[in-house]
């Protein structure tokens, strides 16, 4: 949108702009010397691996993988980043509340967990959505590492995988993807969603067996009920 709308110089620097600013937003907190450190190491140490997982997410093509290494890819790269970012936003609120240590780590783990889960949902809405079906068909074109690649390359025998990689190397190519947007739905849609309510309640569960289970374990796993729904529902 800000390219649209002001150019691509002034998104640019915005973006850029953005990567410095939190910096100093820490700078202002109430916080003690030795959390505003842990604080600003945790952020470095979230924009370099942002990095990382964008250079994967650019540069690698689920066509030029092994079946086998799809899953850990997909993994990696969201860990990186979209769970890397929600693991820092909960360590950050960890550190704020003067958090011990070994709370701060376990409360980082949710965090990135829930962002795997987000990126799962919002991998798996562009076959389940009409209203996203824009997001898978960039995904594809791309050939982008997604959820649904790592799924399929779980559950589909190395025929039947690599019969829907020919596929997609027709949809790279420019041809139509609705009928292998279709058979991905139907392979892996509803599964996709179990696993990614599995994997944020097993992170849960880790954290409740840390710091003691309370009204907080529901509330989030409501919250994360309520985003499934707006990501898969038209």
């Amino acid at each position: 949108a800000l390219h649209e709308r002001y150019g691509v110089a002034t998104a640019l620097n915005a973006g850029n702009w953005l990567y410095f600013w939190p910096q100093v937003l820490l700078g202002r907190l109430q916080l003690s010397a030795e959390s505003r450190l842990a604080a600003h190491e945790r952020l470095s140490l979230c924009l370099l691996r942002c990095h990382e997982g964008q250079a994967l997410d650019l540069q690698v093509r689920v066509d030029q993988l092994q079946q086998r290494e799809v899953m850990q890819v997909a993994l990696t790269i969201t860990r990186l980043k979209t769970g890397g970012l929600l693991g820092l936003a909960a360590a950050l609120g960890a550190l704020a509340a003067d958090a011990p240590a070994e709370h701060v780590a376990a409360i980082a783990v949710l965090g990135r967990e829930l962002g795997v889960g987000l990126q799962m949902l919002d991998d798996l809405s562009g076959v389940l959505n009409s209203a996203r079906r824009h997001k898978a068909l960039e995904d594809l074109r791309h050939g982008r590492v997604t959820w649904l690649w790592a799924l399929l390359s779980q559950e589909l025998d190395r025929s039947a995988y690599d019969a829907l990689l020919r596929e997609l190397r027709t949809t790279m190519e420019g041809g139509s993807s609705d009928a292998l947007i279709e058979r991905m739905r139907f392979r892996v849609g509803n599964l996709g969603l179990k696993l990614a309510r599995e994997r944020v309640r097993e992170a849960v569960d880790q954290l409740a067996s840390v710091i003691g289970h309370a009204s907080w374990g529901d509330a989030v796993l409501e919250q994360f009920n309520w985003l499934e729904r707006r990501y898969v529902q038209s």
